[in-house]
């Protein structure tokens, strides 16, 4: 199952369409668009990865390769900070034989769980050090045990929240997953619900600021035809 092909340049052309027109008539209280993508499996994922931040400069990525397992939060990211319940996953950790694990070379993931235990699920806020455009990260382990989870991200316009069992439904134990979000206006935080009795990990946090060159582009091109139209040329 996956979401990647065409309707990831679909939802991109959407979300540039809309995030001009947002930024003409002004967001007011309308709160953002958020458009989610997602590709199931390493290769899709992978293939969501890389197609959704080819568009965007400034293109940012936490591995937590630098971190010592079982630390707690509040952690400092390359991307921002997590606050709220949650450690430092790897290998040796109690929730790696459970599902959960890392991407990449490294071994480091960051666990919704408690350090030592193999329940007690947390939920956690993830706040930007900039507000971004674009966020994505891997998914592992996720809504294979009844738990949804559920995201809220903060905006200038207002919260809006997706339940990401809505998309891509119950899975398998170990489960990978590429989620991949564009927001019609820039993202302060994201917090993740507790998602009941669920445990699972997020890797490769990816951001992106301010707001990919297509949408100046087309901004400068669409600006520039009202002023055509103004003096009746079109």
């Amino acid at each position: 199952m996956t979401n990647t092909g065409t309707t990831i340049y679909r939802g991109l052309g959407v979300l540039v369409l809309a995030a001009l027109l947002l930024a003409i008539m002004g967001t007011g209280a309308r709160g953002a668009i958020i458009t989610p993508q997602w590709g199931i499996g390493s290769t899709d994922g992978a293939a969501l990865e890389t197609a959704f931040f080819s568009g965007y400069t400034d293109v940012t990525t936490e591995t937590f390769a630098g971190f010592t397992a079982n630390t707690q939060g509040p952690l400092t990211l390359t991307v921002g900070a997590l606050t709220g319940g949650g450690y430092i996953g790897d290998d040796t950790t109690a929730q790696s034989g459970t599902g959960e694990y890392s991407v990449g070379s490294d071994v480091n993931y960051w666990s919704n769980g408690t350090p030592g235990q193999t329940g007690n699920k947390n939920g956690y806020t993830l706040s930007f050090a900039d507000p971004v455009t674009a966020f994505g990260f891997y998914a592992l382990d996720f809504h294979d045990v009844g738990g949804e989870v559920e995201l809220t991200f903060s905006t200038l316009g207002g919260d809006t929240t997706l339940n990401l069992y809505d998309l891509v439904g119950e899975q398998s134990n170990g489960s990978l997953i590429y989620f991949a979000f564009s927001s019609s206006d820039p993202i302060s935080s994201v917090g993740f619900a507790r998602a009941g009795g669920d445990g699972y990990a997020i890797d490769n946090i990816s951001t992106a600021t301010p707001i990919p060159g297509a949408v100046w582009l087309l901004g400068g091109g669409l600006v520039g035809l009202l002023g055509l139209r103004r003096r009746g040329v079109v």
